[in-house]
């Protein structure tokens, strides 16, 4: 990550630099905590699934998860929790 390299020799290893990559860590944290909600709830979803389909009968349309489209969403998470941390670590650097 440039910008986290290029403001860690900038500031060194001082309290200012220190509080903000706490804050940021504190953002993607969140952010995770959103993604592991969201993870639960659909894995919920998935496990009760064919109660539903037992009881509604085929009311509910039928989809397939395969393995590569859950590494896909694991990764895309990943990705993402970069650039969440990225514009944390820019807006704290700016309105600190």
């Amino acid at each position: 990550m440039g910008y986290y390299r290029d403001k860690e020799s900038e500031y060194g290893n001082d309290e200012r630099w220190m509080i903000i990559k706490l804050k940021a860590s504190n953002v993607v944290r969140r952010y995770y905590d959103i993604c592991c909600l969201t993870a639960a709830i659909y894995l919920l979803w998935i496990l009760a699934r064919p109660v539903v389909l037992l009881i509604f009968g085929k009311i509910l349309p039928e989809g397939r998860t395969s393995l590569v489209s859950i590494v896909a969403t694991l990764a895309f998470i990943y990705m993402l929790s970069v650039i969440v941390e990225y514009f944390a670590l820019r807006y704290y650097d700016k309105n600190m």
